[in-house]
C-alpha cells in the first residue's frame, strides 16, 4: 500500500512539472552596450513562468541591426523551500545581431503577448587603428568597380574579394541588396593565392553584374565577414576575426537627349549579324531561311530589342519566336538575341532585303552609335523544276549533216557515224510508235479509269510525293509537291497555281495546312501528310485544257 502512494505521489511530481503555468515574466538582456562596428551582439530575451501567449515579433530590430541567426532553448525546474515544491518553466530567444551602422543605437521593446521588454541602448563604436591593423594581417577586403558613372540600365561590374592569411571557417557575404536595381552572379566564386607585402594571402572572389534601373545615386554598401580562426582544443578556443569593405557611391545618369533610338541599348559593344541555313539561292515557291542576330556586351538579355517585321511585295516572309541567352564573360554580361525568319518568293524577278539600324550607346566611348546591316538584292529564279526541255528527234539535222557532209568512200569514220546516226533514229521512231499505241489504248478506257499521269516524269514524281507525305515531312512534301505539279501540269509557275487547276476545297485546305505546319511559329512535328495526298490523288484525274495526245505527238514529230 506504501509503494503504491509512492507511486501515485510520484506521477503527480511528474505531472506538476509540466503542467504547472504561472504568469509569465519577460526580460531582455544583452551581453555587452558597446561594440564595435566588426563585433556581434547577443541579444537574449527571456520568458520566465510558462509559455507566452504568441511568439514574439523581432521585425522592429532590423532597423539598427542585422539578424544573423536567432535561436530557441526551452528549461525546466523543481526546487524545494522549507518542505514546499517550487517548479518553473523558462524559455529563452537567443538572437545574434551586427550593427548597421555607428553610433547611438537602440533595441526597441519586444511585445510578447501582454508583456512588453524594455528598450535597450546600444553604443556602436569603430574599431581602434591597432586593432583593425592587426585583424588586416590576418582577413580583409578589397573591392572594386569598373566605372563610378553609368547610365539607367547599363552594366556596372563589382568585384569582391576576401583575402586570409591561414584556415578561417565563417560565411562569405550574400550578393549584395541594392534597391531599383538587378544583379546578376558572374563569377560565384573563384579562389587562388596572392603575395601582398611578402606576404602570402589566400584569395576568395566573387564578382557581381548591377543594372540600376533608375537615375540618382547608387550606393553600394560594404561587405561584412565574421568568422573565426585557429584549432578548437581542450585548452584554446578559436580566436574571432571580422573585416569590412569600403562602400561604393555610383552615379547613374538618365538617357542622353541626343540618343535618336527607339530601344534604350546601353552597351560596351553591340553587334548585328545575318547568315543564312543555306545558301541564299531564291526560286519561286521554295522557302529559304536568314537568320539574324545581336549581340551585346554589358546589357541584360531582356533588354534587346526584337528584330522588326519584315515586309516584301514579292515574297510571304514566317518569322520564328526570337531566342535570347546570357552568358559570362571577361567584360560582364553578353547577350544574345536570334530570330530565324523564312522567306518564300511568290514572283520571279528582283528581291531586295532592306537595311536594318539599330542605334545604340557605347558607354565605353560615351557617343552614340549605329549597328547596320545593308540593304541586299537578290535574282529570284523559277520555280524548281518548270523550265523543261522537250525531247527532239535528230532525224532532221543528222540528214542535213550528212548532206553537208564531204563525201569520202575511203573515210572509216564516216561508216561509224552513218551506223550510230542510224540506231539513234530507230531507237526515236520505235520510242515514238510506243507513245503512240499507249495514248491510243488511253482513249479508248473509261474516262473514270484514265491514269492520271502522262509522261515518267510524272510517274516519278508522284512516288516521291506520296513518299514525303507517308513519312509526314512536311518540307520534302513541300518540295516533291512543286515538282510534282510542274511535271504534271508543265504551265504553272508556282504551287499556288495548283489551287486554280484543282478548283477543290480539299486540295485547298490541305495545302494550307501544309504550308501553315511549315512556316508558322511553334512545332512543326505533328503535320500528316495523309490528307494532301489524297488531294493530289484526286487531282492527276483532272485533265489539261490542251489535248495530251496531239501536243505529245507534235512534240515527237515536229516535220
Amino acid at each position: 500500500m506504501q509503494t503504491g502512494n509512492k507511486m501515485k505521489i510520484g506521477m503527480l511530481l511528474v505531472f506538476s512539472l509540466f503542467s504547472v503555468t504561472l504568469n509569465a515574466a519577460v526580460t531582455a538582456t544583452v551581453d555587452r552596450n558597446t561594440i564595435s562596428e566588426f563585433d556581434l551582439l547577443t541579444l537574449t530575451i527571456r520568458v520566465s513562468g510558462g509559455k507566452p501567449d504568441s511568439e514574439p515579433d523581432f521585425s522592429s530590430i532590423s532597423r539598427d541591426f542585422e539578424i544573423i541567426s536567432t535561436q530557441t532553448q526551452q528549461s525546466s525546474s523543481i526546487s524545494f523551500i522549507n518542505g514546499r515544491q517550487t517548479s518553473s518553466v523558462r524559455m529563452d530567444y537567443v538572437l545574434t545581431l551586427r550593427a548597421k551602422r555607428l553610433g547611438r543605437l537602440s533595441i526597441p521593446p519586444i511585445r510578447l503577448g501582454n508583456d512588453v521588454t524594455s528598450a535597450i541602448p546600444i553604443q556602436s563604436v569603430p574599431r581602434s587603428f591597432a586593432e583593425t591593423r592587426r585583424m588586416n594581417q590576418q582577413v580583409f577586403f578589397e573591392t572594386h568597380v569598373d566605372t563610378k558613372n553609368t547610365y539607367v540600365q547599363a552594366q556596372v561590374l563589382y568585384t569582391v574579394k576576401l583575402l586570409y592569411a591561414e584556415s578561417i571557417s565563417g560565411d562569405f557575404p550574400a550578393p549584395p541588396k541594392i534597391e531599383d536595381a538587378v544583379i546578376e552572379t558572374i563569377e560565384s566564386e573563384k579562389r587562388y593565392e596572392s603575395i601582398i607585402n611578402n606576404r602570402r594571402y589566400f584569395v576568395l572572389e566573387k564578382q557581381y553584374a548591377i543594372f540600376p534601373q533608375k537615375s540618382g545615386v547608387l550606393v553600394i554598401p560594404r561587405e561584412t565577414f565574421v568568422g573565426s580562426r585557429g584549432q578548437r582544443s581542450l585548452f584554446s578556443q578559436r580566436q574571432r576575426i571580422s573585416a569590412i569593405s569600403q562602400k561604393h557611391v555610383i552615379n547613374v545618369k538618365t538617357i542622353p537627349e541626343n540618343f535618336a533610338g527607339g530601344d534604350w541599348i546601353p552597351a560596351k559593344q553591340f553587334s548585328l549579324e545575318e547568315t543564312w541555313a543555306e545558301d541564299p539561292i531564291f526560286h519561286v515557291g521554295e522557302p529559304v531561311n536568314r537568320i539574324l542576330s545581336m549581340s551585346a556586351t554589358g546589357l541584360a538579355a531582356s533588354l534587346l530589342p526584337p528584330f522588326a517585321d519584315l515586309d516584301l511585295d514579292n515574297a510571304k516572309t514566317y518569322a520564328d519566336p526570337p531566342d535570347s541567352t546570357e552568358q559570362a564573360g571577361a567584360d560582364g554580361i553578353i547577350a544574345t538575341n536570334t530570330t530565324t525568319i523564312g522567306i518564300v518568293p511568290i514572283e520571279e524577278g528582283r528581291l531586295t532585303l532592306p537595311e536594318i539600324r539599330i542605334p545604340w550607346w557605347n558607354t565605353e566611348t560615351d557617343r552614340p552609335e549605329v549597328a547596320i546591316i545593308p540593304e541586299a538584292t537578290y535574282t529570284v529564279l523559277p520555280a524548281i523544276g518548270s523550265v523543261s526541255v522537250a525531247p527532239t528527234i535528230p532525224v532532221t539535222a543528222t540528214r542535213r549533216e550528212t548532206q553537208n557532209a564531204p563525201q569520202s568512200a575511203s573515210s572509216p569514220y564516216w561508216m561509224i557515224f552513218a551506223i550510230a546516226f542510224g540506231l539513234m533514229w530507230l531507237l526515236t521512231t520505235w520510242q515514238w510508235w510506243s507513245v503512240k499505241s499507249r495514248l491510243a489504248e488511253l482513249e479508248d478506257e473509261p474516262e473514270a479509269s484514265l491514269p492520271s499521269f502522262e509522261t515518267p516524269d510524272e510517274i516519278r514524281a508522284f512516288k516521291s510525293l506520296s513518299t514525303a507525305c507517308k513519312s509526314n515531312n512536311a518540307a520534302e512534301t513541300h518540295r516533291h509537291l512543286f515538282l510534282w505539279g510542274t511535271a504534271r501540269f508543265p504551265p504553272i509557275e508556282c504551287i499556288q497555281d495548283l489551287k486554280s487547276i484543282a478548283n477543290s476545297e480539299a486540295f485547298t485546305q490541305a495545302l494550307e495546312d501544309l504550308e501553315l505546319a511549315l512556316y508558322s511559329p511553334g512545332e512543326h512535328g505533328t503535320w500528316q501528310g495523309g490528307e494532301l495526298r489524297k488531294a493530289v490523288s484526286e487531282l492527276r484525274t483532272t485533265r489539261e485544257t490542251k489535248d495530251p495526245q496531239s501536243a505529245l505527238l507534235g512534240t515527237l514529230n515536229p516535220v
